[in-house]
């Protein structure tokens, strides 16, 4: 079944699902925003936000995006966001609270792994949240009663989400023959080269090139300050590259990546470029810090529990193969 027998199967829902359009975006932001819980809060997404996530160089909406609508407003949204570099997809699925049921999820679930299986890859990967308990007056996430094995979708990874709150010892310092600065205009490509070597390999991780990194450097309100460099001499050791979210009296600090040149490690390197981004977030205005961790990649885990973040959430990543 190809992406237009999809439609043709699904055209009598109650809720009718088309391709994204450039009119849609204004309607897309207020989607993201309730189903987010942001709308009217400091965190509320503009369409400036959406308008550039959807213009990533290699993202194409307008065939890798289906959106429901019930009565004119957008009610779901599903994203194949391609990385044919490392032959897969990324499925993205997201549903106002209130219709947070298998039936609208498993539509546009079939929607997704259809759209990824007519592209140049060899697997679809999808991240569920780990099963909480709701805060009160909301609805448990019915996302992990899902069952993804009847769609032949296997769980194969499963990140952490950590959280530090607290101070720095004022005893830490940079190693002597290195500095800390931020990245300068014009080191896009440098950092496109530090980013691939750190995490070439790794699960998960698809090369990134000079124009997919100066498009995230064009995100709404980030900038060169957020990445944060350990130079020796005119190499680059490690960088981190942060953001902060929330209300100017409750940030929290996010490290969104962070790694050491290869040919630098063994030296505690990675330690030294955690602990000077955590000191910027903190002099930033960070109450709390927050990162994501593979939980099957001890030294990285081991360094972040070692200078104190603890476990607060977890995602659990489910793959199927198209190929072998």
């Amino acid at each position: 079944m190809g992406f237009f027998d999809w439609f043709r199967r699904n055209k009598k829902n109650s809720i009718s699902f088309r391709g994204l359009e450039p009119n849609d975006y204004e309607k897309l932001t207020n989607f993201f925003n309730v189903a987010r819980g942001l709308k009217g809060t400091d965190l509320a997404l503009s369409i400036s936000n959406i308008q550039h996530r959807m213009s990533h160089p290699d993202l194409n909406p307008s065939v890798n995006c289906l959106i429901g609508e019930q009565f004119e407003d957008i009610v779901a949204y599903a994203l194949v966001i391609p990385e044919l570099p490392i032959r897969r997809t990324v499925i993205e699925i997201e549903i106002l609270p209130d219709l947070q049921n298998s039936t609208v999820f498993y539509q546009l679930f079939d929607w997704a792994t259809i759209r990824s299986s007519e592209q140049d890859v060899d697997r679809a990967n999808i991240s569920i949240p780990e099963p909480q308990e709701p805060n009160p007056g909301e609805e448990e996430s019915k996302y992990h009663l899902l069952d993804f094995a009847k769609k032949k979708y296997s769980p194969i990874r499963v990140y952490w989400r950590m959280r530090w709150v607290g101070s720095i010892d004022e005893g830490w310092q940079v190693p002597e023959g290195y500095s800390v600065r931020s990245l300068m205009m014009g080191e896009e490509a440098k950092l496109a080269t530090i980013q691939n070597s750190s995490f070439g390999g790794q699960w998960g991780f698809s090369p990134n090139t000079e124009s997919q990194i100066k498009h995230s450097l064009d995100t709404p309100g980030a900038s060169h300050e957020d990445v944060l460099l350990l130079v020796k001499d005119e190499d680059i050791a490690g960088y981190c590259w942060t953001r902060r979210e929330g209300r100017e009296d409750s940030i929290t600090g996010v490290i969104g990546m962070i790694g050491v040149d290869p040919q630098f490690r063994g030296g505690g390197l990675g330690r030294v470029t955690l602990l000077a981004s955590m000191r910027k977030l903190l002099n930033d205005g960070a109450k709390r810090i927050e990162l994501e961790v593979d939980s099957e990649n001890p030294p990285a885990r081991e360094l972040y529990i070692s200078v104190g973040f603890h476990k607060v959430s977890g995602m659990t990543w489910f793959e199927h193969q198209f190929r072998g």
